[in-house]
């Protein structure tokens, strides 16, 4: 991790709270800061993309200054591409609810841990469905997991944005990895005719790999093949800020793979 980098992406979070905090009321700040504020508290390892409601500062009431110094929180978390996933899957959320016929605006949460201004460590974190966005700030860096979008529809069949696909990239590159795959490397990495009703490793703290089928290796594909898969990985890595992205973003022979569910 670039030290330097990383320390700016901090400084540029502690300036997007401290304009947050000069926008909200005494109570909203109060929503911001609650429940535990020790960052190792056992709750704070919790997290989900399931709709319901969280702990923290809720985006309903938020006016216009307000959620614009939300939205600037939010993009410290992400590069500038990286960003309007986060952005899109409130937008889509919107269609979705309205096309169940509910009502009312966004149900999203912001939380504020420890103090920016101190020198332990700090961070904070929005959720609501499909999105969950956590930062982490220590002396040794800043981190941006767990992170985590998702897209109910996958495809807005209707309104202003009609056809709007938020992951197209994802999709589009998983797709065309697994259709070119010959039929032996594909038996391998197509575990199941049907996906899953759910995420395999959930929101476990700890995703483990031992609830992952087999899968196929990356040094088993054809150099074609693996250039398709790392620009699939780089596409979820790009979406954290520059200065902490992962040290090693290539695939390593052999070791990383591909585990797909579900037919292309």
């Amino acid at each position: 991790m670039d030290a330097h980098r990383s320390g700016t992406t901090a400084a540029t979070m502690r300036e997007a709270v401290h304009a947050l905090l000069s926008v909200l009321e005494k109570g909203q700040v109060s929503e911001l800061r609650a429940g535990p504020d020790r960052l190792d508290a056992p709750e704070l390892r919790e997290w989900t993309y399931l709709p319901g409601s969280r702990p923290g500062l809720s985006t309903e009431g938020l006016d216009g200054r307000q959620r614009e110094a939300v939205d600037a929180l939010l993009a410290t978390a992400h590069s500038a591409p990286g960003a309007e996933p986060a952005r899109g899957a409130v937008e889509v959320e919107r269609h979705r609810r309205a096309t169940a016929g509910a009502t009312g605006p966004d149900r999203y949460w912001l939380r504020l841990l420890g103090d920016p201004d101190g020198d332990g460590p700090w961070g904070w974190r929005m959720n609501g469905h499909h999105l969950a966005v956590h930062a982490l700030v220590t002396r040794a860096g800043t981190r941006v997991t767990p992170h985590f979008v998702g897209a109910e529809p996958a495809r807005l069949a209707d309104g202003p944005r009609a056809g709007r696909r938020l992951l197209v990239p994802e999709e589009d590159l998983a797709r065309e990895l697994v259709t070119g795959l010959d039929a032996g490397r594909r038996a391998r990495a197509v575990f199941a005719a049907a996906p899953p009703d759910h995420i395999l490793t959930r929101d476990d703290p700890f995703a483990d790999p031992d609830l992952l089928p087999a899968g196929l290796p990356h040094g088993g594909m054809t150099p074609g093949q693996q250039r398709l898969l790392e620009r699939l990985v780089r596409r979820y890595l790009d979406r954290a800020p520059a200065g902490v992205l992962v040290r090693h973003r290539e695939p390593r022979a052999g070791r990383s793979l591909v585990r797909l569910d579900g037919r292309p």
